[in-house]
């Protein structure tokens, strides 16, 4: 047999053999191992939309809806294997995600298990919304008193606002809303205790006029 018959006999058995190990190999469009990838590739755009952006309902749904799909109705404790530090997931692409956005899915995750979720979690440019209120604030501007809603109200934070959550791109965490706009502040627990926020130095509303004689 000639050198180029045998050059050519090699080749086709080489490329027969990598199209077989694609094939075996799963990520030949709609197989469960490609499909899965693409909701893992999926899940990763959203949550760098989240750290570029912040939160909003639409990206929640997402997440959400690409998330339960992932999952695939599998109980958590076949994914998550053993808890804290020797925890493992047996996933890899689920695996693949916590090695990068373990804050904000775990964040998301307890959410939803305990509240109706995305309503008042996911809030569309909600952390431009408190800056601008804290830099009124600073300014002893009582308009920003506006990020504290009704004065007579328990919450640290406006009622609307008070579940959402802020990604904190200086801080490279997950919080809830209150504790970005006290940490905006600079206020601390000892100023919520002694009652000197700005809430209460600023906002709070004037005494009223004592009793005509």
């Amino acid at each position: 047999m000639s050198a180029v018959l045998i050059g050519a006999a090699v080749l086709c058995c080489c490329s027969s053999s990598s199209v077989a190990g694609a094939f075996f190999g799963g990520f030949i469009p709609g197989t469960k191992k490609n499909e899965s990838k693409k909701t893992r590739d999926t899940i990763d755009d959203i949550i760098k939309e989240i750290y570029s952006k912040g939160f909003s309902e639409e990206k929640c749904l997402k997440f959400s809806t690409n998330w339960k799909k992932l999952i695939d109705g599998r109980p958590l404790n076949e994914i998550f294997v053993g808890e804290g530090s020797s925890q493992s997931i047996t996933d890899p692409e689920i695996a693949y995600l916590y090695s990068k956005h373990e804050r904000v899915i775990r964040s998301l995750i307890s959410v939803q298990e305990r509240r109706n979720f995305p309503d008042g979690v996911c809030i569309s440019d909600l952390k431009n919304k408190i800056d601008e209120r804290v830099t009124l604030l600073k300014n002893q501007d009582i308009q920003g008193c506006d990020l504290y809603g009704d004065y007579d109200s328990s919450q640290l934070i406006r009622k609307d606002w008070s579940s959402a959550l802020i990604w904190d791109s200086e801080k490279d965490k997950v919080l809830p809303s209150y504790r970005y706009a006290q940490n905006a502040l600079g206020e601390t627990e000892e100023n919520i205790k002694t009652h000197t926020t700005l809430r209460t130095t600023l906002c709070a509303p004037p005494p009223p006029p004592p009793p005509s004689q």
